[in-house]
């Protein structure tokens, strides 16, 4: 009787190594496969937003592309049409592009084979424009949207270990704070700020919160130099003392913060008859500027 339950014992025993074994290679397998597959799509998304920021501040691809347009574009004065040129598109673009950065690149990179059709391209003057919209336009595309979706839902043969990997590795949080971060480039700061209120609610690490938090605060400065009222101005103080409450290393908090303290109490509680404040100098706007393109 004992030998019996001796060799059931083992039995069970080796069937649990076996089950165990089965699913540590199982795990491994799809957090190979989850690294495997998101890391290179975070690392070109990323890529994309700090071309997007340096563009921003810039301007060098946009101005290189009118002047490749004004180049290209060069009408028989002689000649009358009503054919809507590459000039033309590009006028649009401008009257759109403030508004609807996005929106504006997608167009006309959808209508420029059709333009650039009867032109020459014997120098490739036409395939380095077409080269340099598609840069602009990936730089434009919101690459941080479907890699989201895909991180809190990925595939099913990534199930189970792939959404612990997602939450644990921070990878969502990441993705969530540079999305964030494009969203606020591209002219949609309201739902930046959504997204990083909803944010730090759901973040334990330092660093990371203080970004969040500084983040949060340049925005508001941004909202109250668009609208002036001393409850933005209040509430982006407000922000960046909490970051540097959770990070005191948080650097761009600590120039920022300090600069904001430092602005003549006119402008930074204007009333309703004096319009706009005065903008940050090109000193302070220039080193918040440079350093942010690193997130």
């Amino acid at each position: 009787m004992k030998e019996h339950l001796l060799a059931n014992r083992e039995r069970l025993g080796r069937l649990a190594l076996l089950v165990l074994a089965v699913i540590v290679l199982v795990t491994g397998l799809q957090a190979a496969l989850f690294y495997g597959q998101f890391t290179p799509r975070m690392a070109r998304a990323n890529a994309d937003l700090f071309d997007l920021m340096v563009e921003e501040s810039q301007r060098k691809l946009l101005r290189s592309i009118s002047v490749q347009v004004d180049m290209l574009d060069r009408p028989d004065p002689a000649a009358e049409t009503d054919e809507r040129t590459l000039a033309d598109a590009w006028d649009e673009f401008l009257g759109h592009f403030a508004a609807g950065p996005r929106e504006a690149v997608d167009m006309l990179g959808n209508e420029l084979p059709g333009l650039t059709a009867g032109i020459s391209d014997a120098e490739g003057a036409v395939s380095r424009l077409a080269a340099d919209v598609v840069r602009l336009r990936g730089m434009y595309a919101d690459s941080y949207k479907e890699l989201l979706a895909d991180l809190k839902r990925p595939p099913l043969y990534l199930w189970p270990t792939a959404p612990v990997i997602a939450r644990r590795s921070g990878y969502v949080q990441a993705a969530t704070l540079n999305r964030a971060l494009y969203l606020a480039q591209t002219g949609e700061i309201g739902t930046a700020r959504v997204m990083l209120a909803g944010l730090n609610a759901s973040v334990d690490d330092a660093e990371l919160l203080g970004t969040i938090y500084y983040t949060l605060g340049r925005l508001q400065f941004e909202l109250f130099a668009a609208t002036p009222e001393a409850e933005y101005f209040t509430q982006a103080l407000q922000y960046l003392r909490q970051s540097l409450e959770v990070d005191p290393d948080m650097r761009l908090a600590r120039r920022l913060l300090d600069y904001l303290l430092s602005l003549p109490q006119a402008a930074a509680a204007p009333q309703a008859a004096e319009g706009r404040p005065e903008t940050p100098s090109e000193g302070e706007g220039a080193a918040v500027s440079a350093e942010k393109r690193v997130f």
